[in-house]
């Protein structure tokens, strides 16, 4: 299935990942800007999933420089099953779940942010396969597989359960 989504791409990640979420295995936010706000549903409720599944995540993002990035990357953090890689040159956008027998992937043009998902104009192309070899299938594998990637071009190793404020550390060390 391919459709394009053009209003709340986030939040319909976020739903997707709800539905999911008892036989999710992994989610991936690759998205160079993230913020958080007590408002911003499609974070809070990625996290309230993740924090419940034993589903994995993996973010792939920009060093934090901005304060509400650093809240979000703080957040996602203190999630015991999440992995973050910095990738200073990133400006891809794709959103991907992997459940027992689905695929999904969302691709476009809207940052993880609250502004991408409910004042910008944005659009994604939502990706789904439930079998291994048709073309949708082959296409979100090529998206897991090039999110995979980034994480090898990451500007420092995998960042796992580090706690919070480990951004400020590395900050320290590399001026």
């Amino acid at each position: 299935m391919i459709k394009l989504v053009s209003e709340r791409a986030l939040t319909h990640f976020a739903n997707m990942v709800s539905v999911h979420s008892r036989s999710l295995r992994h989610a991936w936010i690759v998205s160079p800007w993230i913020t958080t706000t007590e408002s911003f549903y499609a974070l809070n409720v990625t996290i309230g999933v993740i924090q419940t599944s034993r589903a994995q995540l993996s973010v792939v993002t920009r060093p934090p420089d901005k304060p509400n990035h650093r809240a979000a990357v703080v957040a996602l953090e203190a999630l015991a099953q999440t992995e973050i890689f910095y990738l200073d040159q990133l400006h891809a956008k794709l959103y991907l779940m992997e459940c027992d027998g689905l695929r999904a992937a969302l691709i476009g043009s809207a940052n993880f942010t609250e502004e991408g998902d409910t004042e910008l104009v944005e659009v994604v192309a939502d990706v789904r396969s439930s079998r291994e070899t048709d073309d949708a299938a082959r296409f979100t594998r090529e998206l897991f597989d090039f999110a995979r990637e980034l994480t090898v071009h990451a500007d420092s190793e995998c960042i796992k359960n580090l706690g919070p404020g480990w951004w400020r550390s590395r900050a320290t060390q590399n001026p």
